[in-house]
């Protein structure tokens, strides 16, 4: 479910900031489930159980989930201020949003279980066809490294755009020179997807274990990890972190300015959903 709502809360900053409560509240719920119901093909009386949970999920959590997002923005905002950036800096800020996400996934459990504790054969085998489906259209597009690079930067370009109000030609040197010190990470990230498949199938006869390695796999617990994968994600984020913070020291003051409004404009909105 993470998988989905995750994604979700970001795609709410793109759409706008003036639609983020009406996004949490009408949109997200339903976006949720259907694209659960596309992964596991539930018959109606299970899709409506679903249904249920997560609107109640929603619902029961939505202070809550406003107030992490609310703390992670306002960290945020501490870091753009600060004189004396460094990549270590944006290390920190990760561990925090990591933080946050893991919060999330304990908030959302009874959702995880509500679709793991009475998943059938047949949910399973949905989502085994569903997940090689993805992990065949995955390999294709990054396969062809152009096409891949051109949608990535596209997408990186946007979110500057939203957050930034524009990005400059150096900016986006600087994470298409990311996009290909990184190529060979975005090719073996979709053998990590497929191994937490082969996992999840062996531990379909212990559903206590099925949820807990899910909730782990999803809120990014290092300890399911392979130590190669563990090597290789490290390395990865320190050329994030150093991305971040290459990035940052190349804003000009109207990105800043522009960046500073905008997120005093998204802490206004989410403090709504607190209320």
């Amino acid at each position: 479910m993470m998988k989905y709502f995750l994604p979700l809360l970001s795609s709410f900053f793109i759409f706008g900031c003036n639609k983020i409560e009406f996004g949490y509240k009408q949109v997200a719920p339903r976006v949720v489930i259907n694209r659960l119901d596309d992964s596991f093909d539930f018959k109606s009386d299970r899709f409506n159980q679903i249904r249920l949970q997560v609107d109640s999920d929603f619902k029961k959590n939505q202070k809550d989930v406003a107030k992490a997002v609310h703390k992670n923005l306002d960290e945020l905002l501490v870091l753009s201020e600060s004189k004396n950036l460094a990549a270590t800096d944006f290390n920190k800020n990760f561990e925090s949003l990591h933080a946050t996400q893991k919060y999330l996934i304990d908030l959302f459990k009874p959702s995880f279980e509500e679709v793991l504790n009475s998943l059938s054969k047949e949910e399973f085998d949905h989502l085994n066809n569903f997940s090689k489906e993805k992990f065949t259209e995955a390999e294709k597009l990054i396969s062809n490294k152009e096409d891949y690079f051109e949608k990535q930067i596209s997408s990186f370009e946007n979110v500057m755009d939203f957050l930034f109000d524009s990005s400059t030609d150096e900016q986006v040197r600087l994470y298409k020179k990311f996009l290909e010190d990184n190529y060979s990470f975005s090719v073996y990230q979709v053998d990590v997807r497929r191994r937490f498949m082969q996992n999840f199938e062996a531990k379909l006869p212990t559903k206590d274990q099925l949820i807990d390695y899910t909730l782990k796999y999803y809120s990014g617990d290092p300890s399911i990890r392979l130590p190669e994968h563990e090597k290789k994600q490290q390395a990865f984020l320190n050329f994030f972190f150093e991305l971040e913070y290459q990035i940052w020291k190349s804003t000009n003051d109207k990105q800043k300015i522009f960046f500073k409004k905008k997120i005093d404009s998204l802490i206004e909105e989410f403090s709504k959903l607190e209320k």
